[in-house]
């Protein structure tokens, strides 16, 4: 996008003339198409980021609770003695497994891994008709 500044800038200093509305205009929307393709590139990157962080998190806690799963093996054998399922001990055991048999992978099912430009515009232009709508129901 900085290549696209400066070129527009030698441009317009080697023609010597201040540019008409016009003229300016052109060169704007001649190079919009690039500069969107690139602020689109910026915000799928950093979408993509955020899910494999939010992932790398997910991993992690996991791993602790694993760990801590491992401190807690000698107490948890007591489980099979008469405290039962609602003692504290057996409400730790069920958390643990529970956390540990979730998939990693829920982070990425409420996202589409996928997107395009033209997707991202379909749920604009389907959320902005239902805002509408609900506002006409009123």
């Amino acid at each position: 996008m900085a290549l696209l500044a400066i070129s527009g800038l030698i441009q317009v200093y080697s023609t010597g003339a201040s540019l008409s509305y016009g003229e300016l205009f052109r060169l704007w929307l001649s190079r919009a198409p690039i500069a969107a393709s690139f602020v689109w590139l910026a915000l799928h990157a950093s979408r993509e980021a955020s899910l494999a962080k939010r992932l790398e998190e997910d991993y992690g806690f996991k791993s602790a609770t694993a760990s801590s799963f491992q401190g807690f093996q000698q107490q948890m054998k007591e489980i099979m003695s008469p405290l039962g399922s609602d003692s504290p001990l057996g409400k730790l055991c069920n958390d643990t497994l529970s956390t540990l048999a979730s998939p990693p992978g829920r982070i990425y099912e409420k996202h589409a891994l996928t997107v395009s430009p033209s997707t991202e515009m379909a749920a604009l232009a389907k959320a902005a008709v239902d805002a509408v709508m609900a506002k006409k129901t009123e």
